[in-house]
């Protein structure tokens, strides 16, 4: 399964924002409003970048 260049952007964002606060904890209600995403996207963009 491919990524589109949209969804390409989103995981980027979501693999970026959790490199910047590896230390912390975060929700997936946390990112979903910081990267302004469902956290059904969140969600599915770490599970696909672990493929």
């Amino acid at each position: 399964m491919s990524y589109s260049s949209h969804e390409n952007r989103g995981l980027i964002k979501v693999l970026q924002f959790l490199k910047a606060h590896h230390s912390e904890y975060l929700s997936g209600e946390d990112l979903s409003e910081v990267l302004k995403i469902s956290r059904v996207a969140v969600w599915k963009h770490i599970k696909k970048s672990n493929h």
